[in-house]
């Protein structure tokens, strides 16, 4: 019981990092696309 537990836990915790992770690179990629634009203009 306490296993299977820690496993949704877990699984939900990775959810949460890898939703966090995938924001901080499309800011990343914005803030790239955002000086490309000043660059070429």
């Amino acid at each position: 019981m306490y296993y299977s537990m820690k496993q949704k836990f877990e699984k939900e915790l990775g959810r949460e990092l890898k939703r966090e992770e995938e924001q901080l690179i499309n800011e990343m990629l914005r803030k790239q696309l955002e000086e490309n634009e000043r660059g070429l203009h």
